[in-house]
């Protein structure tokens, strides 16, 4: 099978697509490794799966996993593309380039510090909201 063979629910699932710009096409240019990747792929993509909450869960686990990376390349910034992502989603976009483009182990741990609180906080909104609505997830 080619991929030009493949559904759009494999080669460009919607819920990659809705937020302006797929992850992968924001990963790249930065060359991101997997762990601060995945945290851009769970954030952008979390409003549109049916556990929100899991999703945010997840970008906070590759939080963790990245705090025992190597060393960082530096990449030029463009996350303005990525939109809908509210108030707290973009605090994690930035904070995870911003983690990627540093060479200091201590700012990192900052940045990563500030990217895991924000996930915190949407976590306990998702909660909250599902709360309110009945909605036990």
């Amino acid at each position: 099978m080619n991929a030009g063979d493949l559904p759009d629910t494999v080669t460009h699932p919607a819920h990659y697509c809705a937020g302006g710009v797929e992850p992968i096409d924001f990963i790249r240019p930065y060359r991101l490794e997997f762990s601060l990747g995945s945290v851009i792929k769970y954030v952008t993509r979390y409003r549109r799966k049916c556990s929100a909450i899991e999703d945010l869960q997840k970008a906070r686990q590759y939080i963790a996993f990245a705090r025992h990376r190597p060393t960082l390349r530096h990449t030029p910034a463009t996350y303005g593309r990525l939109n809908n992502l509210g108030t707290l989603g973009t605090r994690v976009i930035q904070a995870v380039v911003a983690a990627h483009e540093t060479d200091s182990g201590a700012h990192m741990h900052t940045q990563l510090d500030v990217a895991d609180e924000a996930l915190c906080l949407m976590i306990r909104d998702l909660q909250r909201d599902a709360e309110a609505e009945g909605d036990p997830e």
